[in-house]
């Protein structure tokens, strides 16, 4: 059964009304909820390297952590990667629906370092300073306000602990990408049927450029500005067009679409077009990796926390 955040989110933005911040992350829990596998595509798509973006952040983290956080971590696919780059470390996982956190439960049940819960990421259930390291895979873009979730991570890490962050690139600017083709296919599809249709808010567009997160997170105030970091890779993966197809089935926006055949057919007709290796396709797809520290002297930081937990 389609929730009624997703059918509010839908109604509106088929009509032609800009969302709220508040509706997108009502309908970004209620997709999760409803498709708790839908980040499967992440698991296909690979660097020149042969890696994922799970393994890349995953090989990022301090060899030498102790305790590491995986924030939005859904099914658990990010999980497998650190597990196998730190034997030692102990990995936490939170994720706001609680379908994923089942999955990922199952998944790791005979896995003593693993620890999940289901929890929003703006109210951790964890001490100030616990973590080494905090992971979001996918996550930060999709934040329409980022500096709360900002201000809860630098809470649970330790001075000096470090937020390492994929997010995609935004690869809508770059028109000869194979993805917008498919993309567009996948617009005029939905103007068809929804003629007033605007494409959804759902982050703050300053995540897409790299001045834009260093802005981000220079406004916080919580991370060292000496220790951000903005790195770059890209993954590719060889696809069919039904393969491509059902990957839009499971996209924000265009999967929960009350009348989103004609969407899919759309896109599998696009891929069929632009296929070049025989009955193949390949997508590429950018990606941002980033790195910050949290200030090695947290002091007002902290003291801020605690006051607002007692309410002065």
């Amino acid at each position: 059964m389609v929730s009624s955040a997703i059918e509010n989110f839908n109604a509106n933005v088929t009509a032609g009304r800009i969302n709220t911040g508040g509706e997108w992350l009502a309908y970004f829990r209620a997709f999760h909820e409803q498709l708790p596998n839908a980040n499967d595509l992440f698991t296909v798509l690979r660097t020149r390297s042969n890696d994922t973006s799970y393994s890349l952040l995953a090989k990022a983290v301090a060899s030498n952590a102790s305790n590491v956080l995986d924030l939005g971590c859904g099914d658990g696919n990010l999980i497998d990667e650190l597990l196998a780059h730190l034997p030692k470390a102990s990995i936490y996982g939170v994720d706001v629906a609680s379908p994923q956190i089942t999955i990922a439960k199952r998944r790791y049940s005979a896995e003593s370092r693993v620890h999940l819960e289901t929890a929003d990421a703006l109210h951790l259930p964890f001490e100030d300073g616990f973590f080494d390291c905090v992971v979001a895979h996918q996550f930060l873009n999709f934040l329409p306000a980022i500096h709360p979730y900002l201000r809860e991570v630098a809470r649970v890490l330790k001075p000096d602990g470090r937020l390492l962050a994929v997010s995609n690139r935004g690869w809508q600017s770059d028109r000869a990408a194979m993805w917008v083709q498919i993309n567009e296919a996948a617009l005029e599809a939905v103007h068809a049927v929804y003629p007033q249709a605007v494409w959804p808010k759902m982050g703050d567009p300053r995540m897409y450029r790299e001045e834009g997160i260093v802005e981000i997170f220079e406004e916080s105030e919580l991370f060292d500005p000496d220790t951000i970091s903005v790195g770059f890779f890209t993954s590719s993966a060889l696809l069919t067009p039904e393969r491509v197809e059902a990957i839009y089935n499971r996209l924000y926006f265009y999967a929960l679409l009350p009348e989103k055949k004609a969407i899919l057919e759309a896109v599998r007709a696009r891929a069929e077009q632009r296929a070049t290796k025989g009955d193949l396709l390949e997508l590429a797809l950018p990606f941002r990796l980033i790195s910050a520290r949290t200030k090695s002297f947290p002091g007002l930081r902290l003291v801020g926390r605690a006051a607002e937990r007692s309410g002065e």
